[in-house]
């Protein structure tokens, strides 16, 4: 499509992008409530490690030991779970402490594929949120490099190969550059 500048000595040639919304990759993320103290032996599972909660040095084989040996309020609890599994390098999931007494799981790997990691829990006095971590999206997926495309407001261009659980899309106000 040609533009004509209103002097009309030069013509300017404008670029189209085909209509695309490309997205990059979310972990999905699960939230662990306390409302009260934890007791020993008591179990929080993601996906195929068994965190359990330890107020004595014994723990159940193969379980990864939650030390509340200190105390077993829910502020104890959740700063003990997230050092357990960050401390757990085999982990598939990172952990943080979130607003209020929570432990905020997110999955290691972005797009769906988190949404099926299981989170349980026998606690008395916590609660998963859901029985799986959740709002895990798959990145659109392009094999090459400097793709580009548009929708209603924004440009897209891609910087490298990007995969179900990548994030390699650009993204750019339309109007925001000039």
């Amino acid at each position: 499509m040609t533009h004509y500048i209103d002097n009309g000595i030069s013509e300017l040639n404008y670029l189209t992008f085909p209509t695309l919304t490309p997205v990059n990759a979310v972990n999905a993320v699960g939230t662990l409530t306390f409302t009260g103290v934890v007791a020993d032996t008591q179990l929080v599972t993601i996906g195929s490690d068994i965190y359990e909660f330890d107020t004595n040095s014994t723990i159940t084989s193969g379980h990864i030991a939650v030390d509340v040996s200190g105390g077993v309020t829910a502020p104890e609890a959740v700063t003990a779970l997230v050092a357990a599994i960050t401390a757990n390098t085999s982990s598939v999931v990172t952990a943080v402490d979130g607003t209020g007494d929570t432990v905020v799981a997110t999955a290691k790997i972005a797009g769906v594929i988190g949404n099926s990691i299981v989170t349980t829990e026998t606690c008395t006095n916590g609660s998963w949120g859901d029985t799986t971590l959740k709002t895990g999206v798959d990145g659109t997926v392009t094999t090459s490099i400097g793709l580009q495309f548009e929708d209603s407001s924004y440009y897209y261009l891609t910087n490298a190969v990007n995969s179900t659980a990548g994030k390699n899309w650009l993204r750019i106000a339309k109007g925001s550059v000039y």
